[in-house]
């Protein structure tokens, strides 16, 4: 899972490469796919998983890349495959040569990881790091990374790969979702796109979960918008009439009551374990009143964290 508030001035949806920044900065999920108390990294989690695999010696390296997405951008494939290949090996009698004047073992890292977490990177750096950590296949494409679209692929292919890890995919959680609306129209409607794409895929995207946070104004700033202007592909509140909402705003205590039994289902789902609804009903209520019901960002994350707590320790009990 990972939450991102949609500020204007630090990560906008139209700059999707600040928002992939901030996505990858807060994927977190359980160590084991089926659940538990310690969290990771994403790098800590591709690198264990990926070593544990059955790999061709011969060509290791393609074999690390065969486990990843096909449409996965190629700069993002070859920096996840560096990041599990050993270093060359380079006889210290033989760096002071030219033709090793790029060997940085102790800049290959940061290198990787600053790449992979979209920062701005020397292109030369990065393909010293790539050829010394022996990814051979990094030749076959440019490794610049230009515009949205890379970071905008790279979070639709992702899922996969996670999928493929064992886990059950990846939540994404934007807050202040009204953010789009305020904002130049240019770059509202490359919102817009940015948005339909994450909503609605020309083709399913499994493990994919978007959530966004909207106040009833963006609803009805996106049912004012003149779709006849060139910069709109389409008409995008008629496009989004079928999606999903729920209303949470001036909830009561009954409703909120309501919501605890989907709740736990949602979270049962999700860990895979058997959560007594039963059991857990009683304490979810007796911790409703002491929440800031007219804050639902609040009190869900305390629910959640009251089902976290006991998932865990159930999980610790049955090791």
């Amino acid at each position: 899972m990972s939450a991102v508030n949609l500020d204007p001035r630090e990560a906008p949806l139209h700059q999707f490469r600040q928002v992939y920044r901030a996505l990858l900065r807060g994927l977190t999920f359980p160590a084991e796919p089926e659940g538990g108390a310690a969290y990771t990294s994403f790098i800590d989690a591709w690198g264990a998983w990926a070593k544990a695999q059955p790999l061709a010696s011969e060509d290791r390296a393609g074999a690390l890349a065969a486990l990843l997405p096909a449409d996965m951008p190629h700069v993002f494939k070859a920096v996840l495959v560096a990041l599990v290949q050993p270093t060359l090996e380079v006889a210290p009698r033989q760096r002071g040569f030219a033709r090793f004047g790029d060997f940085r073992p102790g800049e290959f890292l940061w290198t990787l990881r600053r790449a992979l977490q979209g920062e701005t990177v020397p292109v030369a750096r990065l393909r010293a790091a790539l050829k010394y950590r022996q990814v051979s296949f990094y030749r076959q494409a440019s490794l610049a990374l230009q515009g949205n679209e890379p970071f905008l692929q790279m979070v639709l292919a992702l899922p996969q790969l996670l999928r493929r890890m064992g886990y059950r995919g990846w939540v994404l959680l934007f807050d202040e979702g009204e953010a789009i609306s305020q904002v130049r129209r240019p770059l509202r409607a490359h919102s817009y796109r940015i948005l339909h794409r994450l909503l609605c895929p020309d083709s399913p995207l499994p493990g994919l979960y978007p959530v966004f946070a909207f106040t009833p104004d963006f609803f009805q700033h996106l049912r004012e918008e003149d779709y006849g202007l060139p910069e709109f592909d389409r008409d995008y509140a008629q496009a989004w009439r079928q999606l999903s909402i729920y209303h949470l705003r001036d909830l009561s205590l009954a409703d909120w009551r309501n919501l605890c039994d989907p709740l736990i289902a949602a979270h049962a789902a999700a860990y895979a374990w058997h959560a007594d609804r039963e059991r857990l009903r009683p304490l979810l209520t007796a911790l409703l009143p002491t929440l800031p019901l007219q804050d639902p960002r609040s009190t869900f994350k305390a629910l959640v964290d009251e089902l976290d707590q006991v998932h865990q320790q159930e999980w610790f009990a049955q090791r």
